[in-house]
């Protein structure tokens, strides 16, 4: 479980920073060019994901309810 804020930096092919905190994920930062993944917000719910197609990563919150369970990334 994360209780403090966490920056995780993507550095080759295109940059990004991806936000962590409790109970919740987001794409922060991203040099592609429409950046519908920054677009997306704050991910809280189980089944949220986001997604960046040109730097092919998703982030996603698993788990069954409302609460969170884990974040995947």
């Amino acid at each position: 479980e994360v209780s403090e804020p966490e920056h995780i930096y993507f550095e080759e092919g295109i940059q990004q920073t991806i936000l962590v905190e409790k109970g919740r994920i987001r794409f922060l930062e991203s040099d592609c060019r429409d950046k519908i993944c920054v677009k997306a917000g704050w991910l809280t719910k189980a089944g949220d994901k986001a997604v960046c197609i040109p730097s092919k990563t998703i982030i996603k919150i698993n788990g069954e309810s409302q609460q969170t369970d884990s974040i995947a990334f």
